[in-house]
């Protein structure tokens, strides 16, 4: 590591951006074994300017005698120092173009860079990784954002109760918020054409674990999603969830072939999707968590999400929370990422437009994404 130390970079990605990379009782740590540690000031951190200095963390903007720097999200370009080793995520390993230039001035400044999400164990699975809390957040953040739709939509809702996951203090209070509005779900209900409300989770990995498990503090059951057209005729909870599995979202093009999970991830390009054609039609809220590239069939696409708006009569898929946020990606309407302080917007397939006014298209066939 070298005699520098460590250093702590202010976050600058945007306003929003409160975590640390370290935490003080980890720099205590660290201090107490004689490895000094730098933090940059920042009025905005979770943990206050003095909690690092009681750790015996210097506090300095100055961070050129350190050896090893550390953030959670990308720094500037321009802040980047010659012949440091960094660690944080750099959002590259995909050929972001928006970060290419943050990459190249890494290279021009001969920096070791460390990207979290390629630290892997010996199996290749990662040891970095904030997915589960993303699909906390992701699922907490979509409750408000339905609540706020529904009620442009002419329905007033518990879902109004929820607040944006940033609002909350803890997991547990946020935990225990959407436990709160569940009770009140139970003790209302919900609008006539939407009772019971359909969740449809696409992904099997920490993101869309993470977003099942604030979903199961709402009054729910979950049902295969080949018995949710008879769960639909006689339900017996108000909201019911499915867990999409392949076989929900492609099949083999030559269908006399049977679908091989293993031949789809080593040949995406036999495979059309199908989630359009079947699960779509009973799903009111889509949280969309898969892995996807290029390579792979998309979820759903504008021409199907058009031809399945024209043929509806209700509310239908009236809300997706994308956690995987890959632009234009598995959905393909994700035309931008949201941010806290533009949280959503409006898709509607029929005209192909996008606005931010949640009331804006008030018609029934109206995508909302986040």
């Amino acid at each position: 590591m070298g005699r520098g130390g460590v250093g702590i970079l202010r976050e600058v990605v945007n306003r929003w951006e409160r975590r640390a990379p370290l935490v003080p009782s980890d720099v205590q740590k660290l201090v107490k074994q004689g490895i000094p540690v730098t933090v940059q000031p920042s009025p905005r951190r979770v943990f206050a300017d003095s909690e690092y200095r009681a750790a015996g963390a210097l506090i300095s903007e100055d961070l050129s005698s350190t050896s090893l720097i550390l953030g959670v999200k990308q720094p500037s370009a321009q802040s980047i120092l010659r012949d440091k080793s960094y660690m944080f995520f750099g959002h590259v390993i995909k050929g972001q173009q928006e970060n290419m230039p943050l990459l190249d001035k890494c290279i021009e400044a001969r920096v070791r860079f460390f990207d979290y999400e390629c630290i892997a164990d010996a199996n290749d699975k990662r040891l970095v990784a904030f997915g589960r809390f993303a699909g906390n957040a992701g699922f907490i953040d979509c409750l408000r954002g339905i609540g706020q739709r529904l009620l442009c939509l002419g329905y007033s809702t518990p879902f109004l109760a929820a607040a944006s996951s940033y609002m909350y203090p803890s997991l547990n209070t946020a935990k225990a918020a959407v436990i709160a509005l569940g009770q009140e779900i139970n003790r209302v209900g919900l609008p006539e054409g939407l009772h019971p409300m359909v969740f449809t989770f696409t992904g099997a990995g920490n993101v869309s674990l993470g977003a099942q498990e604030i979903f199961e503090l709402l009054p729910h059951k979950w049902v295969e999603s080949q018995d949710l057209e008879k769960e639909l005729r006689s339900p017996t909870h108000p909201i019911i969830g499915v867990k999409a599995q392949l076989p929900d979202l492609v099949q083999r093009i030559d269908s006399s072939v049977p679908l091989s999970k293993a031949e789809y991830y080593e040949h995406p390009e036999l495979y059309e999707p199908i989630f359009h054609k079947n699960l779509a039609k009973y799903t009111n809220v889509l949280v969309n968590g898969v892995y996807w590239d290029q390579t792979f069939p998309r979820i759903l696409t504008k021409d199907q999400a058009r031809h399945l708006f024209s043929v509806k009569g209700n509310l239908g898929l009236l809300f997706i929370s994308d956690i995987s946020c890959d632009i234009n990606g598995s959905i393909e309407f994700l035309v931008r990422s949201s941010s806290i302080e533009d949280p959503f917007y409006i898709y509607d397939p029929l005209t192909d437009m996008v606005h931010s006014d949640m009331c804006k298209f008030l018609s029934p066939s109206c995508y909302q994404s986040s």
